[in-house]
């Protein structure tokens, strides 16, 4: 059982028994959700539930709040924002309240329609063809994550909306994905969606900079769907205030006014990177953990990589000087003055390189994988 502290919202998980039944209860305000319990008597099972770090605050238990009134519909989700928003951690808190097993699957743009379906694995140095997350939550009725939907290829995006839509789906080994709402005998080869398989989709908003596929437009209609945003400043103080508690409160307030700013700037198409929660979580955990390093050394782990572009980083550090904030010019020299140096050595014992050798021939024609002793084997040196 957890609380929400910082908000009017509480936050109650709780197994239940119902008619016999044992139901998984989260009541968030004054919304309740009650599911059958899933198994999680096998290790697998039990593993697939997220248990991560997450922290209450008032506008992120609304959020749950909305989530689970959607899935309490029936609904499968469509969670679009920024980078760094905090999308999959409110999936992922979502899912560790319930505690549902969630299968994971990230798209990109050379993501293919076989690579939905099937997923390579190594078993004995022999390639094996497995079952992807997707076909494995259609069959045991789990929850899939979508990451980065939005980076899909159309083609990869017209499967998924079959699926979502029609309740069918071919797979590469020819067996056939179906809705079998009534639960009468399949065909064989063909795959019944469970009634409990559900779609949980994150997505980037469309347009510069993320320049991924309009997610909503062409699939928006099936979901239900939610926008998450930055916290407001008292949500975003009060995560700031529980990752670092030993930062001080002035330190705290002008990383969030300054974020602020940079916010505005990106909103006005000043800045192309929104910078978000993530990047100021990134900061108060460096200052909390190494208090000696100061503000200025904590911002450049987060801004380092934009001095590479000078007209950007001169704009990020004149809107911190605002703020008494003085970001280092140049490359950053190490925290605690130590001079690092690469020495290069030659090796005392290079290999010799002359004619091709003819490995040993096995006369029972045992396979061999690796090494250059036998004739058809592969790798290495003696």
């Amino acid at each position: 059982v957890t609380s929400g502290p910082q908000g009017p919202l509480q936050v109650n998980a709780k197994d239940e028994e119902i008619d016999g039944q044992v139901f998984r209860s989260l009541t968030i305000g004054d919304s309740t959700l009650a599911l059958p319990r899933v198994d999680l008597a096998s290790a697998s099972a039990s593993a697939l539930v997220p248990k991560i770090v997450f922290y209450d605050n008032p506008q992120h238990l609304k959020v749950l709040q909305e989530l689970m009134m959607s899935y309490r519909t029936g609904d499968h989700l469509l969670i679009i924002g920024n980078q760094g928003v905090g999308k999959n951690k409110l999936v992922d808190r979502f899912l560790q309240l319930m505690c549902m097993p969630r299968h994971y699957l990230q798209l990109h743009r050379d993501t293919t329609v076989q690579s939905l379906t099937v997923t390579p694995s190594i078993s004995g140095g022999v390639v094996h063809w497995e079952d992807s997350p997707l076909v494995k939550a259609v069959i045991h009725g789990h929850v899939l994550v979508v990451d980065e939907v939005d980076k899909a290829p159309l083609e990869v995006v017209g499967v998924l909306k079959g699926l979502i839509e029609d309740h069918y789906m071919l797979l590469a080994d020819g067996r056939r994905i179906v809705g079998n709402p009534t639960g009468s005998q399949l065909e064989p080869g063909h795959i019944a969606m469970h009634p409990n398989f559900r779609v949980l989709a994150l997505a980037n908003r469309p347009g510069y900079p993320f320049l991924g596929n309009d997610f909503f437009a062409t699939c928006g209609d099936l979901f239900s769907c939610h926008a998450i945003d930055n916290p407001d400043v008292e949500s975003t103080r009060a995560v700031l205030r529980s990752y670092a508690p030993r930062v001080s409160t002035q330190t705290i307030e002008a990383i969030i006014s300054a974020f602020a700013q940079l916010a505005t700037l990106q909103e006005k198409g000043v800045l192309s990177y929104p910078y978000s929660l993530r990047e100021m979580v990134n900061v108060v955990k460096h200052l909390d953990e190494y208090p000696t390093d100061g503000l200025e050394v904590g911002l450049s782990n987060v801004f380092h990589f934009d001095r590479h572009d000078s007209h950007t980083y001169n704009i990020i550090a004149e809107m911190f000087k605002k703020y008494g904030i003085t970001l280092p010019q140049g490359m950053m020299p190490s925290p605690s003055g130590v001079q690092l140096e690469v020495q290069y050595h030659d090796s005392p014992t290079p290999p010799a390189v002359g004619e091709p050798k003819h490995g040993k021939e096995d006369p029972d024609n045992t396979p061999h994988v690796g090494g250059n002793t036998w004739a058809g084997g592969t790798g290495g040196t003696d």
